[in-house]
């Protein structure tokens, strides 16, 4: 009997889940029978599964802290949706009761998909607990660098927009300016001297990223990750379109990208060895090297190593603070003084104080386009800065910039004189309009947080040629018919249903939070470290976003890929190997 109502009981869930899910995202009148049958039969042996694995075997909730997994199932299934959601107009025709049930069934739906992928990684076992050999080192490295090796055929020498024709300018001409690390220019002035074309920093990058992963997924083994496993993501990564052509613009983002990447892997290394993998004087170096290029290769960089080495040596004090310490305080240090006397020195020119006002500006520009309760002082100091007519003229809730490059009309020296003015009027101006100011926010940081593309936006994806430029530089492909090949494949990767899901970082930031969720199980609350560079990424993008350029965020897609090996490592069954 009892059985029986189990079984009654998950067929009703199932029937409320199949409505639910497609009508959550189409109309349910538009989805074929065929369809509807089908995703019956799926839903239905999510649900039987989930109830033989995570309730009869206790596979899930049996295990220590059970509210913790059951919370962060429900967390992420609402973020999923709230991120997926399309504008559902078809849903208001409808009682408040059937979109209820659309989104409890949905919400259910999504949560036990969750827990279910949960539970399974929290009971994988490791294989070959062995020492690795170098050729599975090579066949990490091969695969990824011929990927890139493939892009740079097809569009040698390199991509290259105005940011990336700005530091080859001050490279060759060696007047510096802030507007891009500084760093970053000096590695091209270096490689340029060995060749001077854009070729030999496509070439360095892709060599630098392929030695990254070669280097993370070597370790993973060493962990007891399959090797079956880590060459089949080895070739997804390949196919990842962002991934490829990414190897061959010349953005600080894409160096920066790898080391996160690289920082984030030795943080593990560090958590799993309880400090013990900084004993080694090769560790101790890569650990170095991976924490320089976030400091270094970024302006968000310097922050997101403060916070997140702060938080490792208070986490880990006795363990890591004779290695951790002085590297900590030697590139903070190196940071002051390269941006002090060094800067001073080479008479190097500040970036724009107004990059990091996107989010203001927006939602000022949002408040006055909907003619928002605002003062006569604060109408009259804004339009001191842009007049009131082209706040909302030049307004678009995805960009910052038709506002920012109104040369002639932006009057940024307003703010420039009397920052404390202009946070008080900003900050009156989001006191007595929340709700538009919450709008504003919520639209500019959609590459954040927003799984499907919204349909005010755009996401601004690559580029594959050199934009025009005063030193002669052009796209001279080695191969037509691979550049030809590679136009379409990343073309049609923009366009395709949930294909073009691998062009919003925000993709990746929930397969890097779902599975998160397993390490801080298996390894214990202290390693939420693991992915703090992430989220302080994530936090400081969202901080001052100007634009939808994925380029931003070029790290999530990077970090996604190791996150769910790292969730496959079993640290009991490596000691009781050991």
């Amino acid at each position: 009997m009892r059985n029986y109502i189990h079984f009654v009981v998950i067929l009703f869930i199932s029937l409320l889940s199949t409505a639910a899910i497609f009508f959550f995202y189409f109309p349910i009148r538009n989805v074929p029978i065929p369809f509807l049958m089908i995703g019956f039969l799926l839903i239905s042996g999510v649900y039987t599964t989930f109830y033989r694995k995570c309730l009869r075997d206790k596979m899930l909730f049996a295990k220590k802290q059970p509210w913790f997994l059951i919370f962060s199932s429900a967390l992420l299934a609402i973020l999923f949706l709230v991120s997926t959601k399309g504008p559902q107009q078809y849903l208001l025709d409808n009682s408040t009761i059937i979109i209820g049930l659309t989104y409890i069934g949905s919400f259910l739906f999504v949560a036990s998909c969750i827990g279910l992928i949960i539970s399974f990684n929290m009971n994988l076992e490791n294989r070959n607990l062995k020492q690795p050999k170098i050729q599975d080192f090579l066949l990490y490295f091969f695969i990824p660098f011929l990927t890139g090796i493939v892009y740079f055929i097809g569009f040698y020498p390199a991509g290259m927009s105005p940011d990336s024709l700005s530091s080859w300018d001050q490279a060759h001409t060696k007047v510096f300016n802030d507007w891009h690390p500084i760093v970053f220019t000096w590695l091209i002035m270096v490689l340029s001297y060995i060749w001077d074309s854009p070729a030999i920093v496509s070439l360095f990058q892709i060599t630098i990223l392929s030695l990254i992963l070669g280097y993370s997924f070597y370790q993973f083994q060493y962990l007891g990750v399959r090797k079956s496993i880590l060459t089949l993501t080895s070739m997804i990564i390949a196919f990842i379109p962002s991934y490829g052509i990414f190897n061959i613009i010349i953005w600080k983002d894409v160096l920066f990208s790898g080391s996160l990447l690289i920082f984030t892997v030795t943080l593990y290394l560090i958590v799993h060895s309880k400090g013990k993998w900084l004993t080694s004087k090769g560790n101790i170096f890569i650990f170095f090297l991976s924490s320089f290029g976030v400091v270094f290769l970024r302006h968000n960089g310097f922050p997101i190593f403060v916070l997140t080495m702060i938080a490792l040596l208070l986490l880990y004090w006795r363990a890591v603070w004779k290695i951790a310490g002085p590297i900590f305080l030697l590139l903070v240090v190196s940071h002051q003084i390269l941006t002090g006397p060094i800067f001073t020195y080479l008479n190097v020119k500040p970036s724009d104080p107004n990059e990091a006002l996107s989010i203001p500006t927006q939602q000022i520009a949002n408040i006055i386009k909907n003619d928002g309760n605002l003062t006569k002082e604060q109408l009259e100091y804004f339009d001191s800065i842009f007049p009131i007519e082209m706040w909302k003229e030049k307004y678009l809730p995805h960009t910052v910039d038709p506002i920012k490059f109104s040369w002639n009309d932006y009057n940024r020296s307003v703010i420039y004189e009397d920052f404390p003015k202009y946070f008080r009027m900003w900050g009156e101006a989001v006191v007595q309009n929340p709700s538009l100011a919450m709008e504003a926010f919520i639209k500019q940081t959609a590459l954040v947080w927003q799984m499907s593309t919204p349909q005010y936006g755009y996401t601004s994806t690559y580029i594959n040629l050199i934009m025009e430029n005063d030193y002669g530089l052009k796209s001279a492909p080695i191969s037509s018919t691979v550049n030809s090949s590679l136009n379409q494949y990343l073309e049609l990767s923009k366009h395709l249903p949930l294909i073009k899901l691998v062009w919003r970082p925000a993709f990746y930031g929930f397969i890097i939070l779902l599975f998160s969720v397993a390490i801080i199980k298996k390894h214990g609350w202290k390693s939420m470290i693991i992915i703090f560079p992430f989220l302080l990424n994530m936090l400081s993008v969202m901080a001052a976003l100007p634009a939808q350029d994925f380029r931003y965020l070029f790290a999530n897609v990077l970090i996604s890929f190791v996150i769910p090996l790292i969730a496959c490592i079993n640290p009991k069954q490596i000691e009781e190997s050991k």
